[in-house]
């Protein structure tokens, strides 16, 4: 049976790895969610990737004398609709990357594809709420949940309003401690930008913030970085259960969605 389900669309770069990382997901829990008997079965992905041109999210963030990082992914969304034109299909979108879902960029782009017009074939939803939204309905009584995040997301309360949001308590690590978070990740030599995978020393820390997290109360902790699951991805299925993935429950829903938008 040819693919009808609404087109997925991935806007990557923000970093490499992530956009990666959630297209392996869809393919992987394609296969859990639907029949998968050859090719054709599973869903059609526009997964664009141009970290080269895109600026950097957190420095825009913090300085909008800076170049926006908004101003090339309105180029890249006008690409898509463009193949959902051509098609026929919705796309239904995610950028994988919380640090750019402060409002200051993710308003921006959302006001920008609707004074486009680009909203009737594109449909760009929130990575931070579909995770939140996720969390609800897979752990309905969670009263207290950990953050590990950038230091961009983490000053910018996206996860905690939209945890708020749905009751939930939001325990994250002590400020001092963010900056040896922030390393794991933009560490020059062996930060999982750096090495596009990660170190032992990296998983090491980051596991024992999971842990430490796990300690003051949190009964499951988000890694809100999406090149986060690098340093989680040889634990056991039972280790698994201290956190939460977003680029899996992220995946999840954009292959529930992508059905429900299917024309009839």
């Amino acid at each position: 049976m040819l693919q009808k389900a609404a087109i997925i669309g991935i806007i990557g770069g923000m970093g490499p790895e992530a956009g990666r990382i959630l297209h392996g997901l869809i393919i992987e829990e394609t296969k859990k969610l639907r029949h998968i008997g050859q090719d054709q079965d599973h869903c059609d992905v526009l997964h664009f990737a141009l970290p080269s041109i895109i600026p950097d999210r957190a420095t825009y963030i913090f300085d909008q004398n800076q170049p926006n990082p908004v101003d090339v992914l309105i180029e890249i969304v006008k690409g898509a609709v463009s193949v959902g034109k051509q098609f026929k299909r919705p796309i239904i979108s995610v950028v994988p990357c919380n640090t750019f879902h402060a409002p200051i960029l993710f308003n921006d782009l959302m006001n920008r594809i609707k004074q486009e017009e680009f909203d009737e074939w594109f449909i760009l939803y929130d990575f931070v709420k579909e995770t939140v939204l996720g969390i609800a309905e897979t752990f309905p009584n969670i009263k207290k949940v950990g953050l590990l995040s950038t230091s961009g997301t983490r000053k910018t309360l996206i996860y905690a309003q939209a945890l708020e949001a749905q009751g939930i308590e939001l325990i994250q690590v002590a400020n001092e401690e963010q900056i040896k978070v922030d390393d794991a990740i933009y560490n020059p030599v062996d930060g999982l930008k750096a090495l596009s995978k990660a170190s032992e020393r990296t998983k090491e820390l980051l596991r024992n913030y999971v842990h430490t997290l796990r300690y003051q109360g949190a009964e499951r902790v988000i890694l809100g970085c999406t090149e986060f699951p690098l340093a989680f991805e040889d634990l056991e299925n039972a280790e698994r259960e201290n956190f939460i993935d977003p680029m899996r429950i992220v995946a999840r829903r954009l292959i529930q969605m992508a059905y429900r938008a299917s024309p009839q």
